[in-house]
C-alpha cells in the first residue's frame, strides 16, 4: 500500500530532519508528508517513530559506501 511504497520518502524525511537538526540545533519532532493528488485530494502523513527511519537511513547509508567502496559509513565518517 501507500504506506510501504512511501518508506522511502520517510527516509528522506529523515536525512532533512538531520540536516535540519545540523544546521539550527533544533531536533525535528516528526516526519510529517503531505501529498496532493490530482484530484485535489490532500493526504498527510505524520510519522513519530523516528529511530525506525533512523535506522533505515543508516542501513541505506552503509549500502551506498560499501557498493563504492567497500567501507561502512562509521568506518569513513570520523
Amino acid at each position: 500500500g501507500v504506506q510501504t511504497c512511501a518508506l522511502p520518502i520517510f527516509v528522506q524525511c529523515m536525512a532533512y530532519g538531520y540536516a535540519y537538526w545540523e544546521r539550527t540545533g533544533i531536533e525535528v519532532d516528526k516526519i510529517v508528508v503531505m501529498i496532493a493528488c490530482h484530484d485535489g485530494e490532500v493526504q498527510i502523513f505524520e510519522k513519530y517513530d523516528k529511530m525506525k527511519y533512523h535506522q533505515l537511513l543508516m542501513d541505506y547509508v552503509n549500502e551506498f559506501f560499501e557498493y563504492h567502496n567497500g567501507a561502512k559509513f562509521a568506518d569513513v565518517k570520523g
